[in-house]
């Protein structure tokens, strides 16, 4: 009777929530890794819920350096924002006396999110698993500007002066103020999982292994971009597949390694983007365009040590993951008379000394990022020295930290935290 109740529950919310996660490995402001899992021989089929909360306030650049997490995308200089609208046919409300000068801001980002994130798979026949990831969040961001070149104006006037020309180029691009606060979806991830169980076998304890292949549905919240602050929850809109492989090794009674190997793609999409023209920062780009952007491969490469029954059912994981997303490639859909007036540039080297370009170079060299992070998990599974295991859950707490040890370059650096319960069946 019990049984049959849990499982209708599992399958009621599972038709409940079946729109709402992603597992995110190719999201530079969310590290949503693939998690280690041990799986139960009698019991092949899990459940987990993951309430977490994540924070950031700062970056890699593509030196390795902390900077503020917009710094990413390049400098702030309003001198170039005025000529950008002056290019793209906006009134400029620079004042005259501080034309042509280089006024350079400082943002500061700060991002907090909370959510849930869950996951179900079920072995269908062994050796054969189908599964499903999601998560449902809040996130809250916000920009602070502070001009890093007060230094050179003579009266403190001049820095109000400044701030308001600002904020009517804002205001003339059509953006939203400097703070957002969105709750949604992330992307949908489902898969089929062919892999198996192998007792004693080439000198280990045990060996699980298997193949994954996942389809991502883009159901994530995008960029706004008439809100500089707003970040994707997912691929940013994308259609994405990928393949993953997974190998466990039971070293010794209650020692683990694992390893995780994920290649991901997103597929190519056009929508509307904005475009920088004078050297202006891409988030405040003056230009707004169809774009058709194919994103490049993701790469993940995950492993871990686990000791189990450090006492009684406790035991901990430490694990290492690297990410690489490759550039993506760029597209201009816009007609060809509006090319021939504001043209492109696909290469490193400029066609003209002329301001007045589309750089999608550097906004493919933006798109590539790098990400190594540190996990942290400790986890007591009620069920471990059960005479009877039954549904008894697994508890864990999950800490990923992100860490400069091999590369980190043009990735957030965000905390996240989680304390989550598994069930298996």
């Amino acid at each position: 009777m019990f049984k049959t109740i849990t499982k209708s529950f599992i399958f009621s919310f599972l038709l409940f929530s079946t729109s709402l996660f992603s597992m995110i490995c190719d999201n530079r402001f969310f590290p949503f890794f693939p998690k280690p899992h041990t799986r139960i021989l009698e019991k092949p089929s899990r459940f987990s819920v993951d309430p977490f909360f994540t924070m950031a306030e700062g970056a890699y650049d593509q030196n390795e350096s902390e900077v503020a997490i917009p710094a990413l995308f390049g400098k702030y200089d309003q001198r170039n924002l005025g000529t950008a609208l002056d290019k793209v046919g906006l009134i400029n409300p620079m004042p005259a006396p501080f034309m042509g000068s280089e006024y350079i801001w400082a943002i500061e980002q700060k991002i907090r999110s909370q959510g849930v994130a869950l996951s179900f798979e079920h072995q269908a026949f062994r050796p054969v698993s189908l599964g499903f990831s999601w998560l449902l969040m809040h996130v809250n961001s916000r920009h602070l500007f502070c001009l890093e070149s007060c230094r050179r104006l003579s009266l403190p006037g001049h820095i109000t002066e400044l701030e308001d020309a600002r904020l009517q180029m804002h205001k003339n691009l059509g953006l939203c103020e400097a703070f957002s606060s969105r709750t949604g979806m992330g992307d949908f991830d489902c898969y089929i999982r062919v892999g198996d169980i192998w007792d004693y076998s080439l000198k280990f304890r045990r060996i699980d292994a298997g193949i994954r292949v996942g389809m991502i549905l883009p159901s994530g919240k995008k960029q706004e971009i008439n809100s500089p602050t707003t970040v994707p929850f997912g691929g940013n809109g994308h259609w994405g597949a990928y393949a993953m492989g997974d190998l466990e090794l039971e070293l010794k009674e209650d020692l683990k390694a694992g390893f995780f190997l994920r290649l991901g793609k997103r597929f190519q999409q056009t929508r509307k983007m904005r475009l920088p023209v004078a050297g202006e920062h891409p988030l405040f780009g003056a230009l707004v365009a169809p774009v058709c952007v194919s994103p490049g491969i993701n790469f993940v490469f995950s492993s871990y040590l686990c000791m189990e029954n450090l006492r009684e059912g406790l035991g901990a994981r430490i694990g290492l993951n690297l990410s690489l997303q490759e550039r993506a490639s760029w597209q201009d859909l816009r007609p060809q008379s509006e090319q021939d007036t504001l043209p492109v540039v696909f290469s490193k080297d400029r066609t003209s000394d002329d301001e007045s370009e589309v750089d999608f170079h550097r906004l493919a060299d933006l798109s590539g990022w790098k990400s190594d992070y540190i996990s942290l998990n400790v986890f007591y599974d009620f069920g471990k020295v059960a005479a009877n295991r039954g549904y008894k859950p697994i508890l864990t707490f999950s800490w990923d930290i992100p860490y400069l040890l091999f590369t980190s370059e043009r990735v957030v650096k965000t905390h996240r935290v989680s304390l989550g319960i598994e069930v298996n069946f």
